[in-house]
């Protein structure tokens, strides 16, 4: 038996010319659904609402109206509202959900909007919508239509404002694994000419497992230095004095850029006194002229900016010295000995100064002769003369043991000289082929062979060119024995790595063998 009914929706409100369903529930004294009842329906104000058999109500004229299901003498009502139809361009007709669809990954945010449009798809603004989510547990969705990833898996977002509802998708997907930046890469200074700075970026970068990284090297000042890359080792080269950023950046698809950067100062070389070439002390005749010295043949990284050279003699009245640009000239004044000529190199760089450097040498003048035009020495012979122990041959003043203005000719000759061998000597400071390459780029000449300029003003010391030729050939020989076990390192390594091919082979064909056998 019917104990109730219930009309549902209770109090719906519908424009004029608009209709509502109705749906009508019978229930017993235990409240349980009774189906398969026939309802009458009736509306108490006809002239607002009229409605059908079926339940279907049409709004007739503003007004109110009760509108009663009634089955087994047991009614049930609701209230409807009818309202004026309103003005064309303020009713929704659809809402729009923008983007349509989004895919975000866990833990990022995606802003939705929506509008609302009339029929004509007009745009009807001022309208406020109320966000939801179907499922929550991949993403919720604020008021303000920002919507949170939570966890993987896809959502429909809902925008909704007078009863007019507009949806979008949104897929919610695991982050990628991303390369990480792993410390920071320490900033370098360099000398120019010196060695390059390796460095391993596989020290600066955490990279996903099985990520093969394309590193990017750019440089702000690519005058300052040079880069290489083989592998994740990067080399970085000083080309000129200055300061360079170098920056490596390191991508990954659907994944921000990583980058590290840092600066390289290059600075230029110290001066220094070249060990194996001093000044000699020096025996000068008063008149005999101007004595000439290169000193980029005595001391090394002098003709460089920043770079002041001084010389002081103790007793000008003897012999004075001046210096002229890397020049330096003594002129014989008055016979006596002078203690001790100073040349000293001084860096003036206000930046990582270094400490000057000198060397002296003493110089010894002797008196000429009161006979006009002649100086302190015997005849021999015609042309020959012999001056403090030197002897010169079609000259005037010999300066060395022995000077001779012509051609000798000579059945053969013998010298007494230092052998090189103290090249395969333990201990034996043998410069890298780096070292070289920056001596002659700076100098023009091999490193302890005298330049053309020193040669044409003082001479060529035969027994000391054989002693430093010998000493160039046994260091190409250690060049050339280093550069073999490094081909036979790589020989080694390529011979291996040929085995495991084969190896890798014979492995590959089994494989396929079995597969065979199986398919069959």
């Amino acid at each position: 038996m019917v104990h109730r009914v219930t009309v549902t929706p209770e109090t719906p409100s519908i424009a004029v010319g608009k209709t509502q369903q109705f749906t009508a529930t019978a229930y017993d004294s235990n409240n349980v659904v009774i189906t398969g009842k026939t309802f009458t329906w009736t509306s108490s104000d006809t002239s607002a609402a009229t409605i059908d058999s079926s339940g279907l109500a049409t709004a007739v004229n503003a007004g109110t109206t009760t509108i009663t299901a009634e089955t087994g003498g047991i009614p049930g009502t609701a209230s409807l509202t009818v309202t004026e139809t309103p003005p064309p361009g303020t009713v929704i007709a659809s809402v729009v959900v923008s983007p349509a669809s989004a895919s975000i990954q866990k833990g990022e945010t995606q802003q939705f909007t929506a509008k609302a449009t009339d029929s004509a798809g007009t745009e009807i603004t001022g309208k406020t919508f109320t966000w939801e989510s179907s499922a929550t547990t991949v993403a919720t969705i604020d008021s303000l239509g920002l919507a949170t990833a939570v966890n993987t898996g896809s959502t429909t977002i809902k925008a909704r404002t007078d009863g007019v509802s507009g949806t979008a998708s949104l897929t919610v997907t695991e982050p990628p694994i991303c390369p990480m930046l792993k410390g920071s890469i320490a900033n370098q200074t360099l000398t120019l000419g010196g060695s390059a700075a390796p460095i391993d970026l596989m020290q600066y970068f955490s990279l996903p497992e099985d990520f093969v990284p394309t590193y990017v090297v750019s440089s702000t000042d690519t005058s300052v230095t040079t880069t290489s890359l083989a592998g994740a080792m990067l080399t970085v080269t000083p080309a000129a004095a200055g300061t360079d950023t170098v920056s490596v950046t390191v991508s990954k698809q659907d994944c921000d850029a990583v980058k590290q950067s840092f600066v390289v100062t290059v600075i230029l070389p110290c001066p220094a006194v070249i060990a194996d070439a001093p000044i000699q002390d020096q025996t000068l005749v008063v008149g005999a002229g101007t004595t000439q010295f290169d000193l980029t043949q005595h001391f090394e990284h002098i003709d460089q900016d920043g770079i002041e050279i001084s010389v002081t003699s103790p007793s000008p009245g003897i012999a004075t010295a001046v210096i002229e640009g890397t020049s330096l000239k003594i002129d014989p004044v008055a016979a006596g000995q002078i203690a001790a000529i100073a040349v000293t190199v001084t860096d003036t760089a206000e930046s990582d100064p270094c400490d000057p450097v000198s060397q002296s040498f003493m110089v010894t003048v002797e008196a000429a002769l009161e006979h006009p035009g002649l100086y302190p020495w015997s005849v021999s012979g015609e042309h020959v003369y012999r001056l403090n122990g030197n002897v010169g041959i079609g000259v005037e003043v010999p300066d060395q043991k022995l000077v001779v203005d012509g051609t000798v000719k000579a059945e053969g000759y013998r010298l007494r000289m230092i052998p090189a061998d103290y090249v395969f000597e333990e201990g034996y400071d043998l410069l890298s082929l780096d070292e070289v390459e920056s001596y002659i780029r700076n100098h023009g000449h091999l490193p302890g062979v005298a330049s053309g300029v020193d040669m044409k003003a003082n001479g060529l010391g035969i027994s000391r060119m054989q002693t430093t030729l010998l000493e160039k050939i046994e260091e190409l020989s250690l060049y050339i024995i280093a550069q073999h076990e490094q081909l036979r390192e790589q020989g080694d390594r390529l011979a291996s790595q040929q085995q495991k091919l084969e190896i890798q082979k014979t492995q590959v064909s089994e494989l396929e063998q079995r597969l065979r056998r199986w398919e069959r």
